[in-house]
């Protein structure tokens, strides 16, 4: 149903892009599938992962879709370099030590380490975590007082390696729980993804991943619904000192003059940065009201991304979203060419398209968005299908006042993270 609604040729593998920005996405592939053919003509190689073929493709619009054709095999160059306790990048030379945490994260573009000198890196660790009140909500601040690394390594091994990624498995033991990470580095993305598989076995044991950053930075900044914010990452006074776990949706960034990191997640959202030291609160395992909170299996992502300039320059908020919202595909049979559409246009960076959805009355779609970069101006929205009305709305759908439209655009100001609604009627 979804291919043919793209009206993409039979043959195309079809990626559907809900995320509010443009993107790139690693996808499976059939077997037979050498590389695939994107509209613009570029050719995209197929790598045999460990569970099967996959392709990273490009330019995949935002609340739109693109087709990419299967395509004669090519001969891509493997730009990823394994070593035996390190991997080379075209971003990245990054080594680990015989726990599978890292001690070096060298930023080639950058030309500088982002680990602090003797420290380390994707650091799994756990803490003693008995809060006085409210066992499956509260941290106290004294949890750091008693902690054990999770240094058990069973084994790592290689399990992927091509021109579209490599994959670093690790399996590890913490008393009764095991913990399995798929550490993937990418040619083509700055991204270093942890996917993460948990059997937890234990109770009142706070289960932490760290890295300890060479970064200068006073605040952190936060992503939290309809935009970000940001709070201290040192103790110098007391109402400082309360915010040692902070609370955030899809990532955390720390970033100095020129130069910073992020940290995403898909699910994990309770966050620590203390000078420098980045912490992502994985496992909690309370007991109080439910006894056996956070017991068996997990699967989650979490992905560590340094980054030239702030989170702005980094693109931060739009990797944060690839990586909450994969890209859905489909294939029909046969073969075609590579297409793309969009449902509408933005004219603005600053803005996030975050809903497209069909109004509660069910006659119109409400198109909801947001600033999240702390600017204000003009936005231009370009529709795909014509519309005979365009209503500004407050957030309950109510119709606040009509806009100016030719029949596919509308222009409008927004101010520094605020939430505009938008009613389009096809009538």
């Amino acid at each position: 149903l979804l291919a043919a609604h793209s009206g993409a040729e039979e043959g195309s593998y079809v990626h559907f892009n809900a995320a509010p920005f443009d993107r790139d996405a690693v996808i499976a592939v059939a077997e037979d599938v050498r590389a695939l053919k994107g509209g613009d003509g570029a050719l995209y190689p197929v790598q045999q992962g460990a569970d099967g073929p996959i392709c990273r493709v490009g330019s995949i619009p935002a609340k739109g879709w693109a087709a990419f054709a299967p395509a004669e095999e090519t001969a891509p160059e493997n730009r990823l370099t394994i070593s035996a306790r390190g991997i080379e990048t075209p971003f990245y030379s990054v080594s680990f030590n015989d726990s599978g945490f890292f001690t070096s994260i060298y930023d080639k573009e950058a030309g500088r380490e982002l680990l602090k000198a003797g420290k380390l890196g994707n650091v799994l660790k756990a803490y003693e975590d008995k809060p006085m009140n409210y066992d499956n909500w509260d941290i106290d601040i004294y949890y750091t007082e008693k902690s054990w690394l999770v240094d058990d390594v069973q084994s790592m091994e290689w399990v992927e390696e091509g021109p579209v990624r490599a994959t670093l498995r690790i399996e590890r033991k913490f008393l009764h729980s095991t913990i399995v990470q798929n550490i993937r580095f990418y040619a083509d993305s700055r991204n270093i993804d942890f996917d993460t598989w948990i059997d937890w076995k234990q109770h009142q044991v706070l289960l932490k991943a760290e890295f300890d950053c060479d970064i200068n930075a006073n605040e952190a900044t936060y992503d939290i619904q309809f935009g970000n914010l940001t709070r201290p990452t040192h103790g110098n006074t007391l109402w400082d000192v309360a915010k040692f776990e902070v609370c955030a949706h899809k990532w955390a960034d720390i970033s100095e003059n020129g130069y910073g990191v992020a940290i995403l997640n898909d699910c994990k959202y309770g966050h620590s940065v203390r000078e420098g030291k980045m912490t992502l609160s994985l496992v909690k395992s309370g007991i109080v009201p439910n006894p056996v909170t956070d017991q068996e299996e997990h699967t989650f992502t979490y992905a560590l991304l340094p980054h030239l300039g702030g989170w702005r320059e980094g693109h931060v908020p739009e990797a944060a979203y690839a990586l909450n919202i994969p890209v859905r595909s489909v294939r029909a049979a046969g073969k075609g060419e590579g297409l793309a559409s969009r449902y509408l246009t933005v004219s603005a960076e600053n803005v996030a398209l975050e809903t497209v959805k069909q109004a509660l009355d069910g006659e119109d779609t409400i198109l909801r968005m947001y600033e999240y970069r702390n600017c204000r101006g003009p936005v231009t929205i370009t529709l795909a299908e014509k519309a005979a009305h365009i209503y500004e709305c407050d957030l309950l759908e109510n119709p606040v006042c009509e806009l100016e439209t030719d029949g596919h655009s509308f222009t409008f100001t927004v101010k520094p993270y605020e939430i505009k609604t938008f009613r389009v009627s096809a009538r």
